[in-house]
């Protein structure tokens, strides 16, 4: 299944203007799909625009469609819609829900009629349960000076299940340096939707259709973080050690970073509390709700405070 969207610019001779619209369709559905513009009445900037040709709907996990407003998976449903993938009918079945096509996207439907493309399914990232789209972290990224390309996807972590990794390419001659893209991102984004890790790589490998292969930057950051971030973090430790220490009123030397917090003297409900405050004040950072829950190792600690670059 392909996603395509093009912007197309038409040049009027006739009456000497320039029109321009967005085009949105699939493989599946052929030469249809949603169209914004050309005219200015069916033109919404950030819009894919409205059916063509097609019934469309948005509806939530159970089926269910949904008002304007609220985001869910794009249906679709016309002649031109593919009738089914050659010799899969298991494959096809997965795609109609009742003689509509599931388009795997993310969109919302506007009170006047206009469609907004948010991302795939299959791209949601949910750290800590929070469900990030990645389109809308690399979108704010692009837009930092510099940046020639980015994407984002996630990657698997014992303390949130995943985190928000971004990847990025430099325009020619830009000197780029992760933390001040992530401070960008701390004052455009929510801080659940801002990147664990940004790479800055030379380039973004890409394929014969010109996309960019994500398996393959998968790849190059796996590389990096086995030939890069094996560093010592003795100091980080000793600290979260000590400040641990000092809640749980116990020597230092005692606690272990990986013991579990029901079998640490001292680590008590209350204390917990304390821990997570004490934490805040001593690294100056702020503590999401859902990282003082993940917290049940000391160690769970210091993979948090890496992953804010402290």
């Amino acid at each position: 299944m392909g996603f395509c969207a093009y912007k197309v610019v038409i040049n009027n001779l006739s009456s000497n203007k320039i029109s321009k619209f967005n085009m949105y369709g699939l493989t599946e559905t052929v030469t249809g799909g949603f169209f914004s513009g050309p005219d200015d009445d069916s033109h919404r900037i950030g819009t894919i625009g409205k059916p063509v040709d097609c019934k469309a709907k948005i509806i939530d996990e159970n089926g269910q469609e949904l008002p304007d407003g609220m985001s869910g998976e794009l249906l679709v449903a016309g002649d031109h819609i593919m009738s089914g993938y050659l010799n899969a009918k298991e494959a096809t079945d997965k795609v109609f829900l009742d003689n509509w096509f599931r388009t795997g996207d993310i969109a919302v439907r506007d009170s006047e009629g206009f469609y907004t493309w948010i991302g795939r399914i299959k791209s949601i990232i949910k750290p800590g349960g929070i469900i990030v789209y990645p389109e809308e972290v690399t979108e704010i990224i692009n837009k930092y000076p510099g940046v020639l390309e980015t994407v984002t996807f996630g990657m698997p972590d014992p303390v949130f299940t995943e985190i928000v990794i971004s990847a990025v390419s430099a325009t020619s001659g830009t000197m780029l340096k992760e933390n001040d893209i992530m401070e960008f991102c701390r004052v455009h984004l929510v801080q659940n939707k801002v990147p664990k890790r940004i790479y800055i790589l030379p380039k973004l490998p890409k394929g014969r259709s010109g996309k960019v292969q994500l398996e393959e930057v998968k790849k190059i950051v796996l590389a990096t973080i086995d030939s890069t971030e094996t560093y010592d973090n003795t100091a980080l430790i000793d600290k979260v050690r000590s400040v641990a220490a000092n809640c749980f009123k116990v020597d230092a030397k005692s606690l272990s970073m990986e013991t579990l917090s029901e079998a640490t003297p001292g680590w008590d409900s209350l204390s917990h509390l304390e821990l997570a405050s004490s934490i805040e004040k001593s690294f100056n950072i702020k503590l999401t709700v859902s990282e003082v829950m993940t917290i049940r190792r000391l160690k769970d600690i210091v993979n948090i405070l890496e992953g804010k670059n402290i």
